[in-house]
């Protein structure tokens, strides 16, 4: 065994004895090595591809101790080593790992060949059918199994050199079968295209290794996409074609002259759209124009067609509803219900504290009451279980409603199968991205009415588009615009300050003892994130009797910097979870206040959900993390779904409430301060609410509106439904 340069790292070579443990989906593997006949064995785990007992391999990786099984390699990289002894390559070819050869037939390729065999395998293959007993179909049979086993060996050789190992690499394997090494030394921008969490910038670098040339037509056009999919990232669902001409510049250094025919092309062959028709000429990716384009037409659809609900004696029922709820609308709420019940398609949009869940019970009592099928739904599980709690009505989010099915990555209910509800509610729909919306409006049967229901001010939805607000300004549709606080609302500073903030007005904050929101002055960032530790391991648990882990939340605009999540978390975790046990190999602890960044429709868990850390179990490298009062568990080669989550971003925190939040506002987040983002968080709160920073950032948050945030075309083909090709479909 030889230690490498770096004290941590070892590379050792020997043969697999044993394979006691190999996972089929992650290939997560351990097994007994040997380094000749006198060593003892020793162990080794991590992701080890296509490997068999009795094959030699040279490994490199790092010693851990297991608490139980003692001393392990932690294996980074692998290779197999083909063996060059006559009777060794028999042995090889017998032992059953290349199909179609069995001993008697590994004794006869071996007499053939010699020790020359493998190297006829690789390079003269049609070779091999002068062995006797080879035929036609054993032939393909015995090369196809070889080049298998050798392309995928070459394939995570050839990654990890590129600095991609582990599951990563293994994924891409386990894609491109056969061919993976063939793929990614002629066309290595396809892994862009093909695998999540594989840029264009590691592409990049594979292809440049290899010798593609920079001004390569498919460089380019990987370029060009990855351009696109980085704007819808930003929550656009096109650019304009001069700003992805600039971004393509500007990531592949190559003049327009290079870039503009490639483009052309593309839009020629419709992998891409070009709107030539509009002023700014907008490109679109092929996805996001059909939804945005789809989603326009389905909704023009539904408000053409009509409903199963018909209300002559509308006011008569809402004035029965209001005897039984024992309450009193305002005109306006009295206008939401109205509208609600008698159009196809009507927005509810507001502040905190208007009266939005009351009418959303009203609705709900009045639909059960006409035995009319109803369904309300969220864009996430945490506003789903809100609105449930609210209404005393049984909600879901909108995947569990369309029924997604993780194996196939579909929804089962859709246009061929649309659901049976009369009226939907949708709750939170500012949080509806345009692709969300597309498959929720094709799963509505043709005479459905839908009511959607949220807050246009807030933030929009972390995926492209600007639904809710796109669909208001178009004037398309029934708006409902309520502003009045209500009853129960109006002792609230914090409802008070929000609505302050939403019409452009600093707000005043005079921290009284009995106030329910405060503003605590902190000039210096370092200093700030010190303060931010002790108010959330020590103040407020003290003052208030808050639990720093299940009822705090930070919620920060920005992810770097002092008083950045990061930063926030690291620091957090040492506050508040210093003696908590380390999770093998990932920077958590059991104990660790976590989120879910991405969705996960097997596991039932989606990005923006928060959980603990519950236990960690070294043997089989899982952790069990309780969300709610659910137990989830997880590989160790998962964890990159999870992040810590003692300070999240503003964006992550919509369609959540907290008791206490606790809210940074600093002159380095300049580049993020906007009042809709100060308004999200702060509506955030239930209970108490702390602002802490600088007074001249917050004033800068107000004043500040964003002039354009986000590119979509869904209010222009709302309000000219003839520029639309799917309204004529």
């Amino acid at each position: 065994m030889e230690e490498s340069d770096s004290k941590s790292l070892v590379y050792c070579e020997g043969v697999l004895e044993t394979i006691i443990f190999t996972s089929t989906e992650t290939h997560f593997t351990v097994a007994r090595l040997r380094e000749d006949e006198d060593s003892p064995c020793i162990t080794i785990v991590g992701t080890i591809m296509a490997t068999n007992q009795g094959e030699r391999v040279r490994v490199k990786g790092n010693w851990v101790s297991h608490p139980k099984y003692g001393k392990q390699l932690s294996v980074q990289e692998f290779e197999v080593i083909l063996p060059t002894d006559k009777d060794e390559i028999r042995d090889y070819l017998a032992s059953g790992i290349i199909k179609g050869i069995g001993e008697s037939l590994a004794d006869k390729i071996v007499k053939h060949f010699g020790e020359n065999t493998f190297t006829i395998l690789d390079q003269e293959p049609e070779k091999i059918m002068e062995v006797p007993g080879i035929g036609k179909k054993k032939k393909i049979k015995i090369l196809e199994s070889w080049k298998a086993q050798r392309g995928t060996h070459e394939a995570m050789l050839f990654l990890s050199s590129h600095g991609i190992r582990g599951t990563r690499a293994a994924k891409i394997c386990d894609f491109y079968g056969g061919n993976v090494f063939s793929i990614l030394k002629k066309h290595p921008y396809r892994l862009a295209l093909d695998i999540d969490g594989i840029g264009f910038t590691i592409a990049d670098q594979i292809a440049r290794k290899i010798g593609l040339p920079e001004d390569d037509p498919e460089r380019i056009e990987a370029g060009l996409v990855h351009v696109l999919q980085e704007g819808q990232i930003q929550g656009n669902c096109y650019l304009p074609e001069a700003k992805v001409f600039q971004n393509a510049q500007d990531l592949i250094h190559l003049p327009l002259e290079k870039i503009k025919p490639v483009l052309m092309l593309m839009a020629e062959k419709e992998t891409i759209y070009r709107l030539e028709n509009k002023q700014e000429i907008p490109v679109y990716n092929k996805n996001m124009y059909f939804y945005e384009h789809k989603v326009a037409a389905l909704l023009s659809r539904i408000a053409s067609t009509k409903s199963n609900m018909i209300f002559p004696d509308v006011e008569i029922t809402i004035d029965e509803v209001e005897q039984e709820m024992k309450i009193r609308f305002e005109t306006v709420q009295r206008r939401a219900v109205r509208d609600s019940l008698r159009e196809k398609i009507c927005i509810i949009t507001g502040g905190p504290g208007v009266g939005k869940t009351t009418i959303i019970r009203a609705l709900v009592q009045i639909l059960n009451k006409r035995q009319l099928k109803i369904a309300l739904a969220a864009p996430t599980g945490r506003a789903a279980k809100r609105l449930s709690e609210a209404t005393d009505f049984p909600a879901s989010t909108i995947h569990r409603l369309l029924r997604f099915n993780p194996h196939v990555g579909k929804f089962e209910q859709n246009s061929d199968n649309p659901l049976e509800f009369d009226h939907i509610i949708i709750d939170e729909t500012s949080m509806v991205d345009i692709s969300l919306a597309y498959y929720l409006l094709s799963a509505l049967q043709k005479r459905a009415s839908i009511t959607f229901v949220g807050d246009a001010d807030q933030l929009p939805s972390v995926g492209p588009g600007n639904f809710l607000a796109d669909i208001i300004s178009s004037g398309f549709c029934q708006v409902v615009r309520l502003s009045k606080i209500f009853r129960q609302a109006e002792g609230s500073s914090i409802v008070h300050v929000a609505h302050k903030i939403n019409s452009g007005e600093v707000p005043v904050i005079n921290n009284h003892p009995e106030s329910d929101i405060f503003f605590l002055a902190e000039e210096d960032a370092e200093k700030g994130a010190n303060a931010l530790v002790e108010l959330v391991s020590q103040r407020l648990p003290k003052r208030y009797g808050f639990c720093p882990f299940k009822e705090i939340q930070i919620l920060t605009p920005m992810y770097r910097g002092d008083v950045g999540a990061d930063n926030l978390n690291r620091m957090l975790a040492n506050a508040l979870n210093a003696a908590g046990k380390s999770v093998e190999s990932k920077d958590f602890k059991v104990g660790d206040k976590v989120m879910q960044i991405v969705n996960n429709y097997e596991k039932d868990v989606f990005n923006g959900d928060i959980g603990i850390i519950e236990s960690s179990n070294k043997i089989d490298r899982t952790v069990v993390i309780r969300f709610d009062n659910r137990g989830v568990t997880y590989h160790e080669s998962e964890l990159d779904e999870i992040v810590r989550a003692y300070a999240i971003s503003i964006h992550k925190s919509q369609g959540s409430e907290y008791p206490a939040v606790v809210i940074p506002l600093f002159n380095e987040h300049y580049i993020m301060l906007e009042r809709n983002l100060v308004y999200t968080a702060i509506t955030r709160g239930k209970k108490i609410v702390v602002l802490l920073g600088n007074w001249r950032a917050l004033q800068i948050a107000v004043k500040k509106i964003r002039a354009r945030s986000r590119y979509t075309l869904l209010a222009d083909l709302l309000k000219d439904p003839e520029s639309n090709p799917f309204s004529k479909k």
